[in-house]
């Protein structure tokens, strides 16, 4: 979804997400960090599928 949002956006706005990204991740314990390793793992997952 991010490549669809943040085309154009600048390196800017990208440390911003990020930045909120990692607060959010910090403050949320246990369930948003396991369901964040899971949504990075997915990621991995499916990259090594392209061809």
């Amino acid at each position: 979804m991010g490549n669809i949002f943040f085309v154009n956006a600048s390196p800017n706005v990208f440390a911003l997400v990020e930045g909120l990204a990692a607060g959010r991740l910090f403050q949320g314990g246990a369930v948003v960090g396991m369901s964040t390793l899971c949504g990075f793992l997915t990621a991995i997952f499916f990259k090594t599928l392209e061809v």
